[in-house]
């Protein structure tokens, strides 16, 4: 698995903010609210979610929608949002950077563990945390293989790619985006190896931001 990095609390004007980097990919997310909304509808009695992509290249087709889509379905089922009613809850993502491919699978693995970091970075009440992974089904020499975080050169070429989101600690299944060609067993196979690689993120992530807090308190 490539060593990810990653910084919090860089951006100011912002709740919560994260700057991702893993292999070419590299992201800053930032969350704005909870804002309070100026609306007379008394049956908005939960928190309203907006997820906002800007992408350095190219143009904003279904791809791109799609990826937001995505995210806004496990941001909102990660926020406590009945808790801050009558408010608006921003996610931000900016591609700093990424391989020119139309293959978006590492990217998409990539934003959503910087909005994960982000999220916890902004103090908001969560059911749980998330982490992302990217698997790729390759073919050499007749032989099938499962490859973890995939260089872009492997995601061109591949049969098949994955990305896969569970959720902490529980660990229970959030999202699995699958695109190409392959079998029942390789897709349970990679269940398993995603969850394992999404656990031991989620672990890295546990640790380097309890570090954080704790050097803070100690300010």
């Amino acid at each position: 698995m490539k060593k990810i990095f990653f910084e919090t609390s860089l951006l100011e004007r912002v709740d919560g903010s994260c700057v991702y980097r893993e292999g070419l990919n590299k992201v800053v997310c930032s969350i704005v609210g909870p804002s309070e909304i100026k609306t007379r509808d008394d049956a908005l009695g939960e928190a309203v979610l907006d997820v906002i992509i800007r992408f350095n290249i190219g143009l904003y087709g279904a791809k791109e929608r799609q990826i937001e889509q995505t995210i806004h379905k496990i941001v909102s089922a990660t926020i406590i949002r009945a808790m801050y009613p009558h408010t608006l809850i921003q996610v931000i993502i900016q591609v700093i950077s990424c391989d020119k491919s139309e293959n978006t699978a590492s990217l998409l693995a990539t934003m959503l563990n910087a909005t994960n970091i982000a999220l916890i970075d902004s103090g908001i009440s969560l059911l749980y945390t998330f982490s992302a992974i990217c698997f790729a089904v390759i073919i050499k020499n007749k032989e099938i293989s499962i490859i973890a975080d995939p260089a872009q050169k492997i995601l061109n070429e591949c049969m098949s790619t994955h990305v896969i989101c569970y959720s902490f600690p529980d660990e229970k299944l959030l999202s699995c985006e699958s695109i190409g060609h392959f079998t029942e067993n390789e897709f349970f196979e990679i269940l398993l190896k995603a969850k394992s690689s999404c656990k031991n993120i989620y672990y890295e992530i546990k640790t380097r931001m309890t570090e954080k807090m704790i050097q803070e308190n100690r300010k």
